[in-house]
């Protein structure tokens, strides 16, 4: 868990968390969902995220996946046009894992039963 505040408010923190990891070679991010647009539970559908100075691949494949193991979770692009969660941990995936490939999930209201089955329905699609 890293925090997902603006880089000015959250970076030293969150660039500790990032150090003492071991990047795989393909990141699921999972973020809040701060606005009522798109999906309540979204995965990106990009295929690669621009930041300033840096360019990241996405997983499309295993996005999609994803979508198919999981009720209710969908492609959705919308959802992801104004929040920022996922965005603020790309930078220091950039640096220390420029090869790293990126799965942006935004989610949106839900229960505590339900998050349980996501984590298992998300651990079987990324299998």
């Amino acid at each position: 868990m890293a925090p997902h505040a603006g880089l000015r408010f959250s970076g030293k923190v969150a660039g500790a968390v990032f150090r003492r990891l071991a990047i795989p070679s393909t990141v699921i991010i999972i973020g809040p969902k701060h606005t009522p647009h798109g999906m309540d539970w979204a995965v990106a559908p990009c295929k690669q995220w621009t930041i300033p100075g840096a360019k990241i691949d996405a997983d499309p494949a295993l996005a999609k996946r994803l979508t198919e193991a999981v009720p209710g979770l969908e492609l959705d692009a919308a959802a992801h046009q104004q929040e920022h969660a996922i965005e603020v941990e790309l930078p220091f995936l950039a640096r220390l894992a420029p090869q790293a490939r990126v799965v942006g999930i935004a989610l949106g209201q839900t229960s505590y039963a339900e998050c349980l089955e996501f984590r298992g329905r998300i651990c079987q699609g990324a299998a």
